[in-house]
């Protein structure tokens, strides 16, 4: 007779369904608690990126400077008095003019002078020390003639600009370089206000409507040369004739549509980062500002001598 141990058989009990529902919801609900971290987890670290971006771009600048005795000039173009381009590399940004102090001297050695600048092939080059991680255009190409790389990151022109064509009167708006990066080359010794109280380098989200804004290599729209394409002012007006008035638009404030910037979007700074943007100084320090940021503190910021004391932002 077999004994009862050998008989008895183990039983299993598997889940109810009720249980295995309960389950689920409970590994949902820890999912849904962890990917809001773990997103903003990302943006930090894209955050961080864009800022050391930002530092990268600073110390090219100041090496730059030690050796031409000047930062960059915002563009390379000559008109003559029909409004017709003389120089054949005419658009050449500051950006370009960096390149060999951004370990590019081999992008910068291969440019063709023999041609304008948004028709050579070296303009396509997507540089991502040129792109905020945080921008997810910051990287793309815009049809311009042919391809052109894109920039997350303009100079700072001055306080006050004109967004117009070349062939536009700019008389109506003074102070038009009252920046670091303007058409003629500023030295250290013009901050008088001081190096960590003068905008030097900022965001704006690259634009893919309208043809594209934020093209590297081509710094032509403005009268500050390149105002919109690679340098910014604080406030803009997008035309000025000798007839007309002038319809302010600026400020730094967030875009109306992330998705489709607004037209007036191409002519303020803003960032895909949450509340803010990020800047470089002329000391080569960066940091994040506040969207809510006084408006005549970043008025000042933009001026490189206007004798204004500034506090805390």
């Amino acid at each position: 007779m077999p004994s009862q141990t050998s008989t008895q058989r183990t039983r299993t009990r598997g889940f109810t369904l009720i249980e295995l529902l309960v389950v689920i919801a409970i590994i949902s609900i820890l999912i849904a608690l962890l990917l809001p971290a773990v997103q903003q987890a990302r943006e930090a670290a894209r955050r961080t990126q864009c800022k050391n971006n930002l530092k990268q771009l600073g110390i090219a600048l100041h090496n730059y400077h030690d050796v031409n005795g000047t930062f960059p000039p915002s563009a390379i173009w000559q008109l003559d008095s029909m409004g017709t381009l003389i120089d054949a590399t005419a658009g050449r940004s500051w950006l370009f003019q960096l390149l060999p102090y951004l370990e590019q001297a081999n992008l910068y050695n291969a440019a063709n002078d023999s041609v304008q600048t948004f028709m050579d092939p070296i303009s396509s080059a997507r540089l991502s020390a040129l792109a905020c991680p945080s921008d997810p255009d910051s990287n793309t190409v815009i049809s311009f003639g042919q391809d052109m790389g894109t920039t997350s990151y303009l100079g700072n022109g001055s306080h006050r600009g004109i967004a117009a064509k070349q062939f536009y009167d700019c008389s109506p708006v003074a102070d038009l370089t009252s920046g670091t990066i303007t058409r003629q080359g500023v030295r250290f010794r013009d901050i008088t206000d001081g190096t960590s109280n003068t905008l030097l380098v900022g965001e704006r989200g690259v634009i893919t409507r309208f043809g594209g804004y934020g093209m590297w290599n081509y710094s032509l729209l403005g009268c500050a040369s390149g105002n919109g394409d690679t340098v910014l002012t604080h406030d803009i007006w997008p035309f000025a004739t000798s007839t007309g008035g002038l319809n302010y638009i600026g400020g730094f404030r967030p875009p109306e549509d992330f998705g489709e910037p607004a037209g007036d979007d191409i002519f303020h700074w803003w960032s895909f980062h949450t509340g803010g943007g990020q800047f470089l100084l002329s000391d080569g320090s960066a940091r994040f500002v506040s969207y809510n940021t006084d408006y005549g503190t970043m008025d000042s910021l933009h001026q490189r001598n206007d004798g204004a004391v500034i506090g805390e932002f």
